[in-house]
């Protein structure tokens, strides 16, 4: 049992540490609507394809599909059009209303101002054999919002929240645009460390 909890507990720091080495903007919160999670991946993609096309942007995306209490998704997502435009830069409602009409099912899409969110998925929405990571969408575009390490930008993506504190994120003011960026270059080939993570997922998720 012992070994299970601290099992458990690496996984999820390292899921953590995964998710927060990228620059996310919105956190989306999606309800299958009686589907089930056999092809919830399935729906997943097609959603993250349908808003690039919808916006005329480019998306990548990552997160976790859980079964616990209920079966429901959170996805992380980042975008960039050629002219340098972000999702933050775009209107919520026409996705909500694309998931809605794809699915029959709810869905809440909140822009992403600190790491909450990212905190919220690894620590709340990784039961023990009652979850499932979503395959990252859009690798290339992923790279581009890596953030440089020790960069004071993402200091105001920290924030307060602890796992054992509470599992809703506190609403504060959004700010009208986030400031610039600065990247890095990779130590590690990205496509390396997700195709770890998605190797290390199904011993957790089924046991």
């Amino acid at each position: 049992m012992i070994d299970d909890f601290r099992y458990y507990e690496a996984y999820r720091n390292g899921l953590n540490d995964f998710l927060q080495t990228y620059e996310w903007e919105w956190f989306c919160s999606l309800n299958l609507g009686g589907h089930k999670s056999v092809g919830a991946g399935s729906y997943v993609k097609q959603f993250t394809r349908e808003v690039a096309k919808q916006e005329h942007i480019r998306v990548c995306s990552a997160g976790v599909i859980t079964m616990h209490p209920q079966l429901h998704i959170h996805l992380l997502m980042s975008g960039l059009d050629k002219h340098g435009n972000t999702l933050n830069d775009k209107s919520r409602r026409p996705s909500v209303k694309l998931w809605q009409n794809m699915t029959r099912g709810s869905a809440e899409i909140e822009y992403i101002y600190d790491d909450g969110a990212v905190r919220y998925i690894s620590f709340c929405n990784t039961p023990p054999k009652s979850f499932e990571l979503i395959e990252p969408y859009g690798l290339e575009l992923m790279e581009k919002k890596r953030l440089i390490k020790g960069d004071p930008t993402p200091k105001s993506r920290k924030s307060s929240w602890h796992p054992d504190d509470s599992e809703e994120i506190i609403e504060e003011p959004i700010p009208q645009r986030r400031r610039h960026v600065i990247r890095r270059q990779v130590t590690v080939p990205p496509v390396k460390r997700v195709n770890y993570i998605l190797r290390k997922a199904p011993v957790m998720a089924n046991g």
